[in-house]
């Protein structure tokens, strides 16, 4: 179970601070030397999960948008229909 501390930062059973919903600069993500994942044990790992999705998301989609503006410009500079 986590707590809440003084600063209202939540920290684990084990005295890691966590940063629910951001899994990269979480301390309890298991990736800082010295310090051991507490993903299985955190109250909060949804938020990780959920916002993890969230990025993809748009990630995939603006990668998506930008495959389709190239294809549009190639399509429009070259006269090309295979693009």
């Amino acid at each position: 179970m986590d707590i809440l501390n003084e600063e209202n930062e939540i920290i684990d059973v084990t005295g890691t601070p966590l940063t629910p919903g951001s899994f990269e600069k979480c301390l309890g993500n298991g990736e800082h030397e010295g310090i051991e994942c507490c993903c299985d044990n955190c109250d909060y790992f949804i938020e990780c999960v959920l916002r993890s999705d969230e990025e993809e998301w748009q990630e995939l989609k603006q990668e998506i948008i930008d495959s389709q503006l190239f294809a549009k410009v190639v399509k429009e500079v070259l006269g090309d229909e295979r693009a």
